[in-house]
């Protein structure tokens, strides 16, 4: 008798696996994974470049709708999204599809961000995606649709980039306010498929001319001799950085003590991932003063020290809780990281800096920064900022996904220049700002403020941009 008991006990177990919605919280996929039955995505998903995330045919993924401040760079919509930089295989039949909706009854403005597809492929089949801000964005990676439907959301199927491509095959895009936006030299095959019924507009296709690289060229890097290794310590009292700087750890300035970084000094971290997120953990964890003052003809470097370097292979230069004398970075080049420079509550001067193939370039919030001719390129997102007293002068942000987002800021912003970022140029929300003889051209969203308390904004050039040049919101 125990013997059938214990059976049908695990029949019943069993049965109740594939009945139970599986919750599917904020995470980082760190294996393969396969989703059937009833999925619910409470929160936002992350798909590293090396996993594959397989959706098994009639899976119902409900998507809950929310909207946050989330300031985490991997990450490119404050609503819930999956950011795809593997490889996802929705695997629907004709009689089994896939579907991606809102759970519960949302409310007519609620929506998710959608898949978003940045460095990663996607293959839909038999799938219908509903209720997204845009069911699928590629900003860099390819997505083929055989047999599936985009409906129902605000934008169906944004393909951005001259890295960035999509087949359609027998699918629809149809009952959406947009419905396809291929942009900026993407590529776009279809057969048989039909992108009709969209509110607003059904396709939109634009090019604009190339245009010579704005940013100059800089010298090349020196490769001196190895000078230092730092794994996980401390930097005591005055410290001086000079040749190369091998980083394998966290290295920490502590108050009351000082780094300094001579000209033509590089330094580079290896990369360490205990978490398997895919994003590198070294980096400078920095309390006291911190000054990396490079010159025209031999800047300072800090970058990855892979072998093939790419995104995030390590964290930030991290200044935090230095706000006495002005923290300073001039003629320096950071590439590779997850973010740049990262200050809180700190005093900052950044001059004369690139910013290149960062997740994110510069992030802050509650500090007294003056950023000032300084390049920001390829990077995910430019600069993110708030609740600070910024001057932000004769900077160039180009080629980055998302450009400038500036929240609760007091900022004199003069003489930069916005261009041909994925999305936005500039966001502004809250905040006292002057905005002044700024160029905002060829990105897709030009200027967008909001619930400025005050502002002046004058002298500004906004043209070639591919949805608006500028928006004005409370």
């Amino acid at each position: 008798m125990s013997f059938v008991w214990l059976k049908n006990l695990l029949f019943l177990l069993t049965l109740a696996s594939f009945t139970l919605p599986v919750a599917a919280a904020a995470e980082v996929l760190t294996a393969d994974t396969v989703w059937q039955g009833e999925v619910v995505l409470e929160d936002d998903l992350y798909i590293p470049r090396g996993i594959t995330l397989t959706v098994a045919a009639g899976t119902t993924v409900r998507i809950r709708p929310a909207e946050s401040t989330k300031i985490d760079p991997e990450y490119l919509s404050p609503l819930t999204e999956i950011v795809l930089r593997g490889h996802m295989e929705v695997e629907g039949e004709a009689e089994q599809p896939v579907r991606f909706v809102l759970e519960g009854e949302a409310g007519a403005e609620e929506r998710w961000a959608g898949i978003q597809v940045d460095a990663g492929n996607l293959w839909l089949r038999h799938a219908v995606i509903q209720g997204a801000e845009t069911a699928v964005n590629v900003s860099r990676g390819w997505v083929k649709l055989k047999h599936s439907e985009l409906t129902g959301n605000r934008y169906g199927l944004v393909v951005q980039g001259p890295q960035s491509g999509a087949k359609l095959e027998k699918s629809r895009i149809g009952g959406n306010d947009y419905g396809l936006l291929a942009l900026d030299g993407a590529t776009l095959e279809r057969e048989e498929s039909t992108i009709a019924d969209n509110a607003k507009e059904d396709e939109l296709q634009e090019d604009f001319p190339a245009q010579p690289p704005p940013a100059a060229p800089l010298p090349p890097v020196s490769e001196p001799q190895l000078s230092r290794v730092y794994t996980n310590e401390s930097l005591i009292g005055t410290t001086v950085w000079e040749g190369k700087i091998q980083v394998n750890g966290v290295v920490r300035l502590p108050m009351d003590s000082r780094l300094v970084i001579l000209p033509g000094t590089v330094v580079e971290f290896s990369k360490r991932d205990t978490n398997g997120d895919n994003i590198g953990e070294n980096g400078l964890l920095l309390q006291g003063v911190f000054i990396a003052k490079g010159t025209a003809e031999k800047p300072i470097t800090f970058r990855s020290a892979e072998k093939e370097p790419d995104y995030g292979d390590w964290d930030a230069i991290n200044i935090l809780g230095s706000d006495g004398t002005q923290n300073l970075i001039e003629h320096c080049r950071i590439e590779n990281a997850y973010r740049g420079m990262h200050f809180h509550f700190a005093n900052v001067g950044v001059r004369h800096t690139r910013l290149l193939g960062n997740y994110r370039g510069i992030q802050f919030q509650e500090s007294l920064v003056a950023i000032e001719h300084t390049e920001f390129i390829n990077n995910k997102s430019a600069i993110q900022a708030r609740d600070s007293e910024i001057r932000f002068t004769d900077n160039l942000i180009t080629g980055n996904l998302n450009g400038a987002n500036f929240f609760r800021v007091n900022m004199e912003a003069r003489r930069n220049r916005f261009l041909a970022n994925g999305k936005d140029g500039i966001r502004i929300r809250e905040g006292s700002v002057t905005f002044a003889e700024n160029a905002s051209s060829r990105n897709r969203y030009g200027l967008q403020v909001a619930d400025v308390v005050y502002g002046r904004f004058h002298g500004n050039l906004l043209n070639h941009n591919h949805e608006f040049g500028a928006t004005i919101r409370n």
